[in-house]
């Protein structure tokens, strides 16, 4: 699941995240839609990537949200704010934190350090599921 409320930014890190991860990428534009769809069924989902600054909540209240129903459910922050720090993010909640506009070596890495790589081999039909919110 991929949130983030500007359209051509989530439609080109969905596309990121399929040729890089090889999953299948459910994306939304706002945090409360995201959330509801993960509560729905949240054993669908092990991976979010989520957008700081979104209308209505923000990514923090995201994982928060998130946090509290899978606690090691991991979330990687991206952002083009430059108002938090990695170190503010990993307090959050959020396994790491990418700036925006970031590069495709720039997210591979980010997701190798999370650890999603290695979780996220394509299925049989070669796409894995993921949530990410941006």
């Amino acid at each position: 699941m991929l949130v983030d409320d500007d359209d051509a930014i989530r439609e080109t890190i969905a596309k990121l995240l399929a040729a890089i991860a090889g999953v299948e990428v459910v994306s939304f534009s706002s945090g409360a839609v995201a959330l509801s769809a993960f509560a729905a069924a949240p054993d669908t989902f092990d991976f979010i990537v989520s957008d700081l600054d979104m209308p209505a909540m923000s990514g923090i209240e995201f994982c928060r949200r998130i946090k509290t129903s899978q606690p090691h459910m991991k979330l990687l922050l991206a952002t083009g704010s430059g108002v938090i720090t990695q170190e503010e993010a990993t307090g959050f909640g959020f396994c790491g934190m990418i700036n925006k506009p970031f590069s495709v070596a720039t997210l591979r890495r980010a997701l190798a350090d999370a650890a999603v790589l290695d979780n996220h081999q394509p299925d049989q039909a070669g796409i894995a599921p993921v949530c990410i919110a941006a």
